[in-house]
């Protein structure tokens, strides 16, 4: 339990303290942060809903299991099944597992892309120390232990925001195209860039309309039928089956639905039109 409050307790004396001490001192503070975080989220053991299913993917991916291998990666249906647990992902257990570093690796690895882009992410903002004491409870501690995958994926986005902010859609489409590696649902995100770079479609649109439609239409119909192919039979199953429950759902929901709130009540104060790319 102290090692979860210190990752709690770290940021707030930080927040606290980042006006009062010198800049230099404080880049060293936050950098010793964000390692202690990586070791203690990269080397934990048995932590986590989903512990067991990434150490099954492990001994699969590394031929412990030659049987299982076969079963689940080399048949007709291996690639809708490689889409869904993240082709990155497996190849980043093979790579580990060829020098043996076993599961533990593979999260120390995953801990450091997640909170490297956090990081980025944070030092953006006006408040970096707030930032990061706001993702702790939840994003560091419940999604960065429990849900590897997507922890990567959310922190490859988090790089990915600064990309945009940039005006850099290229580099943004590369970090979403890392993040579908890892949780295929993560593509979607490409369209957040379309609409922030909604005039340059508008324009190439009213330019080349027949070939600007062919195209998105078709890159629309790919996206659709990757994301059906690797998600579709747990949607439907998650819709029809009694027996999928989450006794935490209504809490996440919370979790966005009252900051969401807020956002909507007091968006003319927050509406900033320097921050908006165009």
């Amino acid at each position: 339990m102290l090692i979860y409050s210190a990752l709690f307790l770290l940021p707030v004396i930080g927040h606290i303290l980042s006006p009062e001490i010198p800049s230099r001192l404080s880049r060293i503070a936050w950098v010793g942060l964000v390692a202690f975080t990586v070791l203690i989220v990269g080397l934990r053991f048995d932590v986590g809903c989903d512990w067991k299913g990434y150490w099954i993917i492990y001994e699969v991916i590394n031929g412990i299991n030659t049987s299982s291998f076969y079963h689940n990666y080399i048949n007709p249906s291996s690639v809708t099944r490689i889409l869904k647990e993240g082709a990155l992902y497996l190849g980043l257990n093979w790579l580990v597992g060829q020098f043996n570093a076993g599961l533990v690796g593979v999260n120390l690895i995953c801990a450091l892309v997640m909170l490297l882009g956090l990081s980025a992410f944070c030092r953006r903002l006006p408040l970096p120390w707030l930032g990061w004491l706001i993702a702790s409870p939840y994003l560091i501690t419940v999604v960065g232990m429990g849900y590897t995958r997507q922890s990567v994926a959310i922190g490859l986005f988090c790089w990915a925001l600064g990309s945009l902010r940039d005006s850099k859609i290229g580099k943004y489409l590369l970090f979403c195209f890392f993040a579908a590696g890892f949780h295929i649902s993560a593509i979607l995100l490409i369209f957040l860039g379309l609409i922030f770079y909604r005039r340059r479609y508008i324009q190439a649109l009213t330019t080349f309309p027949r070939l600007s439609i062919a195209l998105s239409s078709g890159a629309a119909l790919v996206l659709g039928l990757v994301l059906w192919g690797s998600l579709g039979d747990d949607l439907i199953r998650y819709l029809t089956s009694p027996h999928y429950h989450s006794s935490g759902a209504s809490y996440r929901a919370l979790l966005t639905a009252v900051p969401g709130v807020f956002l909507l009540l007091l968006r003319d104060k927050l509406y900033q039109p320097s921050s908006i790319i165009h």
